[in-house]
């Protein structure tokens, strides 16, 4: 398959400004709220890191504490179609501290799949008033905001960050004091009960990272990718089979990656990490480069 370069530059990814993790800004976030200094902040986040030794709320023992955590309160809350939404809920806190040490980028081959990422964004949207990316399942928004932070650093186009989940108060609080510090619109949109799979709007950029295997009939959520992708529009997904475990109620991705097969979606790189895979639209290939770690 051949594939050409898109002729818009892109200002490389700082990483060295830019810290790998979003801890630096709860800093700051834990120190204006509970009027706090900088240092105390520091302090009470570095117990609670240590708490569970040196890879703190990354660590296998965290992991391990946070699976211990559903496992003794399914009595309360369950992952069944019935309850799902009110067992992620419930268990917001334990997620807010793992996904507070999800690393933004691990290595220089991270960094180039971000700088690729957003000179394929800025070439498709360079006419258009604003840049629209979406998070489904965001999490913490760790990867699009860190896209975001690159994006910005090359356009002065509205950078509009669509955020798809549950309710998480914690979650939405912390990021939109985010989007406040970094001038970055953000939008939330809300996954129910009676709305599991709200549709999107029209985006430049989507990424639905560790997130399909958390939620019933996910192909639903392609057919809504299909209808909302812009023109020259990217998907990062991952759908690989994940392990049977609590919260992973659709372990088998299969019926996602048909779905994308059905709507003709090309693969045209691996993710962060190597993880996942970059997809976009066939007639836009030939437009656009090959994301690698190269």
């Amino acid at each position: 398959m051949n594939q050409t370069k898109t002729d818009t530059a892109v200002r490389a990814l700082d990483t060295q400004r830019l810290a790998p993790t979003i801890l630096e800004d709860y800093s700051e976030f834990v120190a204006e709220k509970n009027n706090w200094s900088m240092d105390k902040a520091g302090m009470v986040i570095n117990q609670g890191w240590n708490a569970f030794g040196r890879n703190g709320w990354y660590s296998s023992e965290f992991r391990d504490f946070c699976e211990f955590n559903q496992e003794v309160f399914q009595y309360k809350y369950n992952d069944s179609p019935e309850q799902v939404y009110d067992f992620y809920k419930f268990h917001e806190r334990t997620d807010f501290f793992r996904m507070l040490a999800a690393l933004r980028y691990s290595n220089s081959t991270d960094s180039n799949v971000y700088n690729k990422l957003a000179e394929i964004i800025l070439s498709q949207a360079k006419d258009t008033p604003e840049i629209t990316i979406v998070d489904y399942g965001y999490g913490l928004a760790t990867n699009t905001i860190f896209l975001s932070h690159l994006l910005k650093l090359n356009v002065n186009q509205i950078i509009k960050l669509v955020l798809v989940d549950v309710e998480r108060p914690l979650a939405e609080e912390f990021i939109s004091w985010i989007g406040k510090k970094y001038n970055f619109e953000i939008k939330f949109i809300k996954v129910t009960k009676e709305n599991p799979h709200p549709k999107l709007p029209k985006f430049n950029f989507i990424q639905v990272k560790d997130s399909f295997e958390h939620i019933y009939q996910p192909e639903v959520i392609v057919d809504n990718i299909n209808e909302s992708m812009k023109s020259g529009g990217l998907a990062y997904v991952t759908y690989d089979d994940e392990r049977k475990e609590m919260s992973h109620v659709t372990p088998d991705l299969k019926l996602v990656r048909d779905k994308f097969k059905e709507h003709n979606f090309v693969v045209i790189g691996k993710g962060l990490g190597e993880r996942g895979v970059i997809l976009t639209r066939p007639e836009y290939v030939n437009e656009m480069i090959l994301i690698n770690g190269d």
